[in-house]
């Protein structure tokens, strides 16, 4: 378990580097090199939630305890890796403080099926983009195997797709700025669900009924 946790931090803390120069360059930019974040994750084989959790056959207790696990450390990763930039980074703190507050504020005033929704899109695009390199160590290895991260990641920040690991970058930014709204955890719960289902949904549904299939 301590591996696990290790791995589940680690990742958290890739993520937030993606996220960082995303909120220091908001735009096409930005949104390609926040790839860089779920790069570290795969190259390094770490424990992000989005990138394991389409993949999981069933959700029995402890299934449902490690996931659970591997969310919290993600969360702590990325906490710590935005909230002390920003804290300590003074000339970084204006253009952080407004990409999250403007992420922020749009998850704040979408209803909950829209959050939901983007949530599940988020959830596709992510297995869409760990499913490759994740198949066999020939495609691990392969760089062409990489190449759906590169647009997988743009699209969803670009769609305003809520991910529920990157947005706690954001969260904790505009937190340390405005102080805790309760309301971000009903929200980051709906995003929650949807990027289960997303990942679920393309990770394993479509994959066992489509190219299964038609390997075979």
């Amino acid at each position: 378990m301590k591996q696990f946790i290790i791995k589940s931090l680690y990742a958290g803390v890739f993520i937030g580097i993606g996220s960082i120069v995303y909120m220091m360059n908001p735009g096409i930019i930005g949104a390609v090199l926040f790839s860089i974040g779920l790069f570290g994750c795969i190259n390094n084989k770490l424990n992000l939630f989005t990138g394991k959790v389409g993949y999981a056959s069933e959700f029995n207790l402890k299934v449902i305890r490690d996931f659970a696990v591997m969310l919290l450390f993600n969360g702590v990763g990325i906490a710590l890796m935005t909230g002390l930039y920003y804290s300590f980074a003074d000339n970084s703190m204006p253009a952080m403080l407004q990409t999250a507050s403007k992420i922020v504020n749009s998850r704040l005033t979408t209803n909950y099926a829209g959050l939901l929704i983007g949530a599940i899109g988020c959830g596709m695009l992510m297995s869409h983009a760990v499913d490759r390199p994740t198949r066999s160590e020939s495609d691990y290895n392969n760089v062409l195997s990489y190449i759906p991260m590169l647009y997988c990641v743009p699209v969803f920040i670009l769609s305003c797709f809520p991910h529920c690991v990157a947005d706690i970058g954001y969260y904790t930014v505009y937190t340390l700025a405005n102080g805790l709204n309760p309301e971000i955890l009903l929200v980051w719960a709906a995003c929650i669900a949807g990027n289960i289902i997303g990942c679920q949904l393309m990770g394993r549904l479509v994959r066992k009924t489509f190219l299964t299939t038609s390997a075979q």
